[in-house]
């Protein structure tokens, strides 16, 4: 029997460049899902790994004026996709859903056994979303990662302030600091959260991940240093409230995949600006 990687978000970044890595895969947008009901009843004879990138635009998470749509992007279409698992008994042998940091709230330190404080919607519906496919799951005898993404950068980003930085530089515009850049936070390179998503298809364990690097840095200091290296850096700062410090606790990804070096984040903006 053969065996296909079935990767929903056809928007997402991430989704790209696992199906750029990935042999076998295939990409299905949440408009095919919504349109059609039985979407991957054709997958009934085949061995079948989902990786579940799908969920509102981030740049459109603090803007709900279309709430329907909020939440058909962030629940509705997930809960189709197990829907259509269990009316055609897919054979489902492992199940990988894209969370994120933001599930631990104002937690500095973020272990996975953590108490889990949302401190939006978005986080709130993700939170909602891996009990929904940590249950389902259970109850069917599936193999799932729950990963917690942390803020990742690289690939086709427009997003992420790494992105909005370098864009800045290149093109002599302002860029927007919240608080002065000062918050702590744990990124990671695309290519590495693809390094571990693939080796997550073969991983026999079930439970949740924390995919990040395991170390902090804030913006400010991001710009300090590319300021020492003679990149100059137009800033306009706003004010608004944050999570002053988000960083991974990494034990168990590092017990659990193989090691994964991680690129340098410093290096990373210093190349894309040559």
């Amino acid at each position: 029997m053969n065996e296909i990687i079935l990767i929903f978000g056809g928007r997402s970044n991430l989704s790209k460049k696992l199906f750029s890595a990935i042999p076998n895969s295939i990409v299905i947008s949440s408009s095919e899902v919504l349109s059609d009901l039985e979407c991957i009843s054709k997958y009934k004879d085949i061995n079948i790994k989902i990786i579940f990138n799908l969920f509102y635009p981030a740049s459109k998470l603090n803007k709900y004026t279309d709430p329907v749509e909020y939440i058909e992007n962030s629940v509705v279409v997930l809960s189709k996709v197990l829907q259509q698992i269990k009316l055609h008994n897919l054979n489902v042998e492992k199940f990988i859903y894209t969370s994120s940091a933001s599930v631990y709230g104002a937690n500095s330190h973020c272990s996975e056994n953590d108490n889990l404080m949302p401190l939006s919607l978005h986080a709130a519906l993700k939170i909602s979303s891996e009990k929904l496919v940590e249950g389902f799951c259970k109850e069917y005898g599936i193999n799932y990662t729950i990963a917690r993404l942390f803020n990742m950068y690289g690939g086709d980003d427009n997003f992420s302030v790494i992105s909005k930085i370098i864009k800045s530089i290149k093109n002599n515009k302002d860029v927007c600091l919240i608080n002065k850049g000062a918050a702590i936070r744990d990124f990671i390179h695309i290519d590495n959260v693809v390094n571990y998503y693939t080796q997550l298809l073969r991983y026999k364990k079930s439970g949740i991940l924390n995919i990040a690097s395991g170390e902090g840095i804030s913006v400010k200091m991001i710009i300090n240093y590319l300021k020492l290296n003679g990149d100059s850096v137009n800033i306009k700062y706003i004010e608004r409230e944050e999570v002053s410090a988000s960083i991974a606790n990494v034990k168990r990804l590092q017990d659990s995949l193989k090691d994964n070096q991680n690129i340098n984040i410093l290096e990373f903006i210093q190349c894309r600006l040559k």
